[in-house]
């Protein structure tokens, strides 16, 4: 049920809505109606950012008061907006919605082993961090495979939260005080 009413309070008021284990690092202001590819198939509501009233999530919200089913996991969720972005009236109008490429909210691909490479200080993480800096919004880390990890110094994760590099929903990176 916490799907459904992500999208209606979304519907009724506006805003942004992420999930506990998403870092924001960079200002979601200049986005519009938009939710991110967590693969090549498939989008994910980890982070959702909409305006009041908007017609994809009251379509959202129609499907899943005609589908709901709770035996089916995901089906309520990404696989709920998955079907409703692939209506033709949202594929034909990016102001209704625009569904970002994985990059921009999801930068390290779905899996346990990608996910946990955030955590890990290797050769490639000074390189990931500035690709991750430079084109996305935010990290999505999955709790359900990150959770029991730990950032290792040097690491993606770690110097996100070290060097201050997180941003403000709706303003600038850094320290808000």
């Amino acid at each position: 049920m916490t799907d459904l009413l992500r999208l209606v309070v979304l519907y009724e008021e506006g805003g942004v809505y992420l999930d506990t284990d998403v870092l924001v690092v960079r200002s979601l202001a200049p986005l519009g109606n938009v939710l991110g590819y967590q693969d090549s198939h498939h989008v994910n509501g980890a982070v959702l950012k909409f305006e009041r009233r908007s017609e994809y999530l009251r379509a959202c919200i129609q499907e899943f008061l005609a589908t709901y089913d709770p035996t089916k996991w995901g089906f309520n969720g990404p696989g709920l907006l998955t079907r409703v972005l692939a209506q033709p009236r949202f594929r034909a109008n990016q102001t209704l919605v625009t569904a970002l490429p994985m990059p921009v909210f999801y930068p390290f691909a779905e899996g346990s082993r990608i996910i946990r490479k955030c955590f890990t200080a290797t050769n490639a993480s000074a390189k990931n961090l500035q690709v991750i800096v430079r084109s996305a919004y935010t990290v999505h880390l999955n709790g359900k495979w990150s959770s029991e990890t730990k950032a290792q110094n040097g690491s993606v994760c770690h110097t996100l939260l070290s060097q201050n590099r997180l941003a403000r929903c709706g303003g600038e990176g850094g320290s808000s005080s």
